[in-house]
C-alpha cells in the first residue's frame, strides 16, 4: 500500500489562491443520522465545520456545497472537531 501511495501524485487543480482546499476523497460512508460522509485526505489547505466547498472535476461543471460536521480518526473510532 505504501508503494502505491508514494507512486501516485496528489490531485492537482489550478487554483487562484495557494491555500485553497485540495483533497482526495477515498471513500463515502452512510450514517442514518448524518447522511453521506466522505473520507478524504487533505493535500493542501484546511477545513472547518460549516465551510462552503466546491467539487471541481475535469470537463464537468463545479458543484458547491457546505461541510456539516467534521470528524478525525481517533484510534479505532472518530471524534468530532471544529
Amino acid at each position: 500500500f505504501d508503494a502505491v501511495v508514494e507512486s501516485i501524485d496528489p490531485p492537482k487543480i489550478d487554483s487562484v489562491e495557494s491555500d485553497d482546499l485540495q483533497c482526495l476523497i477515498s471513500n463515502i460512508v452512510y450514517d442514518n443520522f448524518k447522511g453521506k460522509m466522505g473520507i478524504a485526505r487533505i493535500t493542501n489547505g484546511s477545513v472547518r465545520a460549516n465551510q462552503a466547498v466546491a467539487l471541481a472535476r475535469p470537463d464537468k461543471a463545479k458543484k458547491t456545497g457546505r461541510l456539516g460536521n467534521l470528524f478525525v480518526f481517533d484510534n479505532l473510532g472518530q471524534k468530532e472537531v471544529e
